[in-house]
């Protein structure tokens, strides 16, 4: 509409009447002062909506990824591409990225195939022979923006990367300017910079070139685009196939329009940074994790007795699968019994304890709490009896203290093992010696079981006899 009345006020001063001339640029004036407060009005409105529907997509989007995230098994975080650092930018940017795209790019793409439709049908409608003209013109003209914009942003992102090397120099040379200063190297350091300079300088001079042709070129086809329509515009006129007031609008509404498309075609790395952050949001809301958590055919006991029992398990972790841990290892706990696990780093002590919690599926084999496969088990209900102490499983509990304190929070735990399936795993083998079974782990087996007393009646050739002559603060007895 601006562009409409801009070029029906130029075509009214060849008016010959003067009052007449006064009487519609009035007219004129109100309609632009019209149009102003209804811009005004309108994009108060756009920018307000707008604002709460980006921030409450936001909102949603975040919490909606949240939610599928913390539904994934451990398997899944344990990939390099989901670490917490990964996962913490993915929330933060990618939601971010996904509020621009459908809130800010779309709606000026929307807005700028919308003009462009209303623009061709007012032109076509106006004086369609002119109109045909600027259209034909108009393709070449966008492009020659879009190239221009393109190559300004391809050339910051080179002289950029140029530029890296000084950087890194600047910023080694802060870092160490004691020893800068100690050697007396300041010349050279400087020196070393000047000539990191001479790459930057080479890349900006030749992208000028570029940009200063690429300029030209769009300030030409625009000046000749103006310089083609009034040329064929006054034809037009001359025969009297078109009227002033209707050059001017044609020419106003369609040259404007253009520019409104060029700028809205630069904007295609935002909107394929948008576009990849809908894929990987997509792709964790559209994953379905193997170990449902709610699994609701799955079994769900209001109590169990705590019988724990492993069979012929083999595991190896996803992100190392040509590293066994366990191979066919089978372990019984009875309910209430405290078993501990022993053994060297790597053994696999831990790793037996992450099954028992269904954080990870043994590759072959079962665990079985109960008798009944933990597979089968609806996993919150599973989680929820160890997490409630119905089963107490220890890692490591008291490793980083001293032995005083290791001593008191011994009593405290012994107290609270008390009718408990407990399982232990520990290096210091003083904090085992009272449980009703200690297991031996090497290389993924259990090669020895009994108490304390009974696997050191086994003499100096026993596993668990060469684990305590390697503490000098465990008991042999």
């Amino acid at each position: 509409m601006h562009s409409y009345c801009m070029g029906a006020l130029l075509a009214v001063y060849f008016i010959n009447d003067h009052d007449e001339i006064k009487s519609q640029t009035r007219k004129y004036c109100f309609a632009f002062l019209l149009f102003a407060v209804g811009v005004f009005i309108t994009n108060v409105i756009q920018h307000y909506s707008f604002g709460v529907m980006e921030e409450n997509l936001t909102k949603k989007v975040r919490e909606s990824t949240f939610a599928k995230i913390m539904t994934f098994e451990i398997e899944w975080f344990d990939q390099e591409d989901n670490s917490s650092g990964a996962l913490y930018s993915r929330l933060a940017t990618d939601a971010t990225m996904a509020r621009t795209l459908v809130a800010d790019i779309l709606a000026l793409v929307t807005q700028a195939i919308s003009s462009a439709t209303l623009s061709i049908i007012l032109g076509l409608v106006l004086a369609w022979k002119l109109a045909l003209a600027a259209i034909s013109m108009q393709p070449l003209i966008i492009s020659t923006f879009y190239m221009k914009a393109i190559m300004m942003r391809s050339m910051s992102k080179k002289i950029l990367k140029a530029q890296n090397k000084s950087s890194e120099l600047a910023s080694e040379a802060v870092g160490n300017h004691r020893i800068i200063s100690a050697f007396y190297s300041q010349e050279k350091v400087l020196e070393l910079f000047a000539a990191t300079q001479i790459g930057p300088k080479n890349e900006s001079l030749k992208q000028s070139w570029y940009a200063g042709f690429g300029l030209f070129v769009a300030q030409f086809l625009t000046a000749a685009n103006a310089g083609i329509l009034f040329w064929y515009g006054g034809k037009l006129l001359y025969h009297k196939e078109i009227k002033y007031k209707n050059l001017f609008q044609t020419f106003f509404i369609l040259v404007s329009t253009g520019r409104i498309i060029a700028e809205t075609g630069s904007m295609n790395m935002d909107l394929l940074k948008g576009t990849n952050a809908l894929k990987s949001i997509f792709m964790i809301l559209k994953r379905t994790s193997k170990m449902n958590p709610d699994k609701k055919d799955g079994i769900n006991p209001v109590k169990i007795s705590g019988n724990i029992e492993l069979k012929e398990v083999d595991f190896f972790y996803p992100t190392r699968p040509k590293q066994m841990i366990l191979m066919g290892l089978s372990l019984k706990i009875d309910a209430g019994k405290i078993v501990a696990l022993v053994g060297q780093s790597g053994s696999g002590k831990s790793t037996i304890i992450r099954l028992i919690q269904r954080f990870y599926d043994p590759s072959k084999g079962s665990v079985e709490i109960d008798g009944f496969d933990i597979k089968f088990n609806n996993l919150r209900a599973l989680r929820s009896h160890i997490a409630w102490v119905a089963i107490l499983l220890l890692d490591e509990a008291t490793s980083a203290l001293d032995v005083k304190m290791e001593k008191l929070v011994q009593e405290a735990l012994e107290k609270t093992m008390v009718g408990r399936t407990c399982l232990v795993v520990a290096h210091r083998l003083s904090t085992v010696q009272k449980s009703d079974k200690i297991s031996v782990i090497h290389k993924g087996r259990v090669v020895e079981e009994g108490s304390h007393d009974e696997l050191l009646s086994k003499g100096e050739n026993g596993a668990y006899h060469s684990l305590v002559r390697l503490q000098p603060q465990a008991t042999l007895r």
